[in-house]
């Protein structure tokens, strides 16, 4: 494992359950743990434009699974939509990281309670995994 431990974490598609999650992110990078913050893109693009040019958070997108016609304020329609593309996407996203830098490998995977299939993702990887 490199000298920085790295985590990935994720919320909830709902302000409610990303700002804690965000608010626990910055506590984590200030103990000296790399940090990617995974999202919806939908989610994504409105942390984008509220994190600091300089954040230490590392924000990345999974697909959210809807078309450019849809309704993107329409949180149940993301919320279902995301459900469908969402396990492969996560799977993909691990094995990218980990395959690009040994030093950059994710040893934990921080999750919101709501988000049980990233547990069940990070267990069939061997990653360990923590709930918020």
């Amino acid at each position: 494992m490199g000298s920085q431990p790295h985590v990935l974490v994720i919320p909830f598609l709902a302000q409610g359950h990303v700002a804690p999650l965000m608010k626990l992110s910055h506590q984590i990078v200030g103990h000296g743990i790399k940090v990617t913050f995974v999202s919806s893109e939908f989610i994504n693009a409105r942390l984008t434009t509220t994190m600091p040019m300089n954040s230490p958070i590392r924000l990345v997108s999974l697909p959210d699974g809807l078309e450019p016609e849809d309704d993107q304020t329409d949180a149940l329609k993301q919320i279902n939509s995301f459900e469908e593309v969402k396990l492969d996407h996560f799977k993909h996203l691990i094995e990218k990281i980990n395959e690009s830098d040994d030093d950059d490998r994710i040893i934990c995977v921080i999750v919101d309670v709501t988000v049980a299939w990233a547990f069940d993702v990070a267990e069939k990887m061997g990653i360990q995994s923590a709930t918020f």
